[in-house]
């Protein structure tokens, strides 16, 4: 008898696919929080926000907040890209490309395979253990450097089209945010950008998966960047009633996921990227390998553009649980999406509640979103570090300013206000987005006993 889909269930069409195994090596981030990794981990643990004022921060973007109801963001500070690339190449580069090459530096080294003490140099740097051609990078960005239009637009007004710069379309340009890397940190393999709203950073992952599996490539950046707080977005998000603006005076409190006061989300910029490999090149070349990527999926709701639907979410989350080939109980930590919003929370928390069912007592979920805001493209990357740190660590990160459950949170550990400790084995991590889209990326402990299915 043939074998084909209907004849067999989900779990064997997986389990018919995979080829090669995918592994993380290394992490990179620049968040509201820290400019690497270490630092950002270790504010997120400790309950420390970086939602600010944007008016009054020392905060080196361009917002005019003056005219503006939306004072507050999730602000990177002290961020110098300048340090890496000189400073004139930095003119052709938006603030989110800056940040993804940034980020994608740091996983490498940590990875190993690119030396701290060596200079990027445009189109040759060298690396260890990977041939450049063999290298690539995906990654998501949901608005990228768009919101320079608005900004080419007043030049255009006040001293006419001559006056733009010449390197204005690549600032605009949201492929840059895996370009730029490209350039600069030798990937010559498949290169390309997601966007797919606030579910771009983990599609990317996703897209990246699968490059891996398939063999086309040994190594992977991936995740996403993100630099939107700017005069259009903010005024644009805060018009369809979705940011909180009524904390202004208030901004590490503003972003308040499952609680009953939540009033909208925080905007937040930075970038998180994860190294992937194909488990063979990273056993071969000796690699500390991090955590597994043994499940995803992507789903539309195919509904409404800002309303999510439950059954799109719960279907990304069963279709990514059996490409694991786990069981629902087995999920020790959700990283939810948890936007501090009245039509994401409650519609999350009942999707899991479906899925997880008596299991979820047992699971801790949390939204880094409260210390970090909202980083839209670049959410799904830095939320796959969190996961996977988690994993790492053995502590989970706190839901901060959540003192009032919502109902559909009653009875779950939501990790209120502090983190807590718990052998993480298995972390999912959920990221939805505008126009119905679902994104869920399952990571798992590597462990070596696996490796006799290599």
């Amino acid at each position: 008898m043939s074998v084909t889909v209907e004849t067999i269930g989900s779990e064997d069409l997986y389990r018919m696919r995979k080829s090669h195994r995918v592994v993380v090596t290394g992490m990179g981030a620049v968040t509201p929080l820290g400019l690497n990794v270490e630092d950002t981990w270790q504010n997120l643990i400790a309950g420390k926000s970086g939602i600010q004022r944007i008016s009054t921060s020392d905060w080196e973007g361009k917002v005019d907040a003056k005219n503006s109801e939306v004072d507050i963001a999730g602000l990177v500070m002290g961020f110098d890209a300048s340090k890496y690339i000189p400073r004139k190449e930095l003119n052709r580069m938006h603030r989110s490309a800056q940040f993804s090459i940034v980020a994608g530096r740091e996983a490498l080294i940590q990875a190993g395979l690119f030396d701290a003490s060596t200079k990027m140099e445009k189109g040759a740097t060298p690396l260890t253990g990977v041939s450049p051609e063999a290298f690539g990078a995906i990654l998501g960005t949901g608005i990228g450097g768009g919101s320079e239009i608005a900004d080419i637009e007043d030049v255009i007004r006040d001293r006419g089209d001559s006056r733009v710069s010449p390197f204005a379309m690549l600032l605009l340009l949201p492929e840059r945010v895996s370009t730029v890397p490209s350039m600069w940190l030798s990937c010559q393999a498949e290169v390309g950008e997601k966007t797919a709203a606030c579910a771009s950073g983990a599609q990317a992952i996703a897209d990246a998966y699968r490059v891996l599996e398939r063999g086309e490539a040994d190594v992977m950046l991936a995740g996403g960047s993100e630099a939107a707080v700017h005069r259009v977005a903010l005024s644009s998000f805060n018009n369809m009633h979705a940011l909180n603006n009524i904390s202004n005076d208030n901004p590490k409190g503003a972003s308040s996921p499952f609680d009953q006061k939540a009033a909208g989300f925080v905007m937040g910029e930075g970038a998180g990227v994860l190294c992937l490999e194909t488990l063979e090149h990273a056993l071969g070349r000796g690699a500390n390998i991090l955590a597994e990527l043994v499940g995803y999926s992507n789903t539309a709701d195919a509904h409404h553009d800002t309303a999510p639907l439950q059954a799109g979410a719960e279907r990304a989350i069963r279709n990514a649980l059996a490409m694991a080939e786990i069981d629902p109980s087995q999920v020790d930590y959700i990283n939810a999406h948890g936007t501090s919003t009245p039509t994401n929370d409650p519609n999350e928390l009942k999707a899991f509640r479906a899925v997880f069912e008596d299991s979820l007592d047992d699971i801790s979920i949390s939204s880094t979103k409260s210390a970090t805001g909202h980083l839209l493209g670049a959410g799904g990357g830095i939320e796959a570090v969190f996961s996977i740190q988690a994993i790492l660590e053995g502590i989970v990160p706190p839901t901060l300013n959540l003192q009032n459950p919502i109902k559909e949170g009653e009875g779950l550990n939501l990790v209120p206000l502090a983190a807590q400790k718990r052998e993480v084995n298995i972390a999912m991590s959920d990221s939805l987005g505008f126009g119905g889209l679902n994104s869920v990326l399952i990571f798992r402990r590597f462990q070596k006993s696996y490796q006799e299915v290599v």
